[in-house]
């Protein structure tokens, strides 16, 4: 959960449910898409075995590519997740930050207002 605002401090805009479910969608689609990597290597033995000829090398090109561009979308959405993991700290941090100077800043107020009120020195 990220850090509320501290009084006087401007809120960051950053849902971060919205960030878990995402993450979540991106962790199960890179799960889910390297199980049928997985099966997909394990069917493949068998099923070259005994295959020879120009419908096998047309296969294997084929293959090649469909495991390949699979294997970017595992990338990407493993990439995806990190971005968003990365950008719920960033958010939290910058909360941090803001309220850092809000509560600075309001401490200096408050002394100017104590200064204020404090009668000066008689003579």
């Amino acid at each position: 959960m990220p850090p509320h605002p501290a009084f006087g401090a401007l809120p960051v805009r950053f849902d971060d449910a919205a960030a878990d479910q995402a993450i979540a969608a991106l962790e199960d689609l890179a799960t889910a898409l390297r199980s049928y990597l997985q099966v997909d290597g394990q069917l493949q033995a068998p099923l070259r075995r005994d295959w020879r000829g120009p419908a096998r090398t047309w296969f294997d090109g084929e293959h090649a590519a469909t495991a390949q561009t699979v294997q970017q979308a595992i990338n990407r959405a493993q990439t995806g997740a990190e971005e968003l993991r990365r950008a719920k700290h960033l958010a939290a941090t910058e909360q941090l930050h803001r309220n850092t100077e809000a509560e600075a800043a309001h401490r200096v107020e408050v002394a100017r207002l104590e200064a204020l009120a404090t009668p000066p020195p008689s003579p």
